[in-house]
């Protein structure tokens, strides 16, 4: 909110004066107008909008947040570019906030929201493949099966995924600057990609967006990463009241609601609790 100054003239005479307290009196009027404008007109926030539709939960959390401390916001949603563009626009302001997993990286470029926002599901990886290929990861019980396997995964060259799989000596492709064109390569079947690691969260959501690939049945491979909203340095002023928000939210069991109806159904589906469960060494998480 803008700050604004009232400037008092001196009064030379009686009629001065009554001039002076009428002034003063529709000047307070004036500003106290100003004030309740600016009050209720919504702050426009310009975040993500996703294909596969993972964004509408992360869009929600955000409103409630802003609500719970009194802020009205209006978001709009950014039809979602290839991830290093939406990182560029978030470092210029033209994104207001993204949600990513943390890491040193994205703490030093943007302003990281500290609060976890989906209990770790986002570093949990279930690998996207062809169904035709589900008996070339059946025997697989361990990282060290995964590595010695040969299977491929493809990634994005700005993934957080890629330093993690290279900790663990994990084949990996970054054939293409555009991750999207990653799933046409796997589901050609004959371009060194065999798997994608996808977050639970979104797994669903991509397979039914590109047919024809399916979430492989056993594994979750595992890191110790939340998923956090991240500020433009140019927005870094809402981190008070968003985090302010995110906690009243979480203390009200709001959060948790929003949870389990945007993600509890993902969970059963994708029968996360019996899965073989792969833990990743994470080097930079260590340091």
């Amino acid at each position: 909110m803008k700050k604004m100054a009232l400037t008092i003239l001196p009064s030379r005479s009686r009629s001065g004066t009554r001039t002076f307290w009428s002034g003063l009196a529709l000047s307070a009027v004036a500003m106290l107008f100003a004030i309740l404008t600016a009050q209720a007109t919504p702050t426009r926030i310009t975040a993500p909008q996703s294909l596969n539709g993972t964004h509408i939960y992360f869009h929600e959390v955000l409103a409630r947040a802003f609500a719970a401390v009194g802020h009205a916001v209006e978001i709009e949603g950014i039809a979602d570019p290839a991830r290093p563009r939406m990182k560029k626009m978030l470092k210029s302001g033209e994104l207001t906030i993204m949600w990513l997993i943390e890491s040193p990286q994205n703490d030093q470029d943007f302003v990281a929201v500290d609060f976890p926002l989906v209990d770790g599901l986002a570093s949990r990886r279930i690998l996207l493949i062809r169904p035709q290929d589900q008996a070339r990861f059946d025997g697989i019980k361990s990282v060290e099966d995964l590595r010695r396997s040969g299977l491929v995964a493809g990634m994005g060259p700005d993934w957080v995924d890629l330093a993690l799989w290279h900790a663990n000596s994990l084949p990996t492709i970054t054939p293409v600057s555009d991750p999207r064109r990653l799933y046409d390569m796997l589901r050609v079947g004959n371009r060194g990609v065999d798997y994608i690691p996808r977050s639970a969260m979104g797994i669903l959501a991509d397979a039914s967006v590109y047919p024809g690939l399916v979430p492989e049945q056993r594994l979750l491979l595992r890191y110790e990463r939340e998923g956090r909203f991240y500020l433009s340095p140019q927005a870094a002023d809402m981190r008070p009241a968003l985090e302010k928000g995110l906690r009243i939210l979480r203390d009200n069991g709001t959060l948790t609601r929003l949870k389990e109806n945007h993600f509890g159904s993902i969970s059963r589906t994708l029968q996360l609790d019996r899965r073989l469960v792969l833990s990743l060494r994470d080097d930079e998480k260590l340091n």
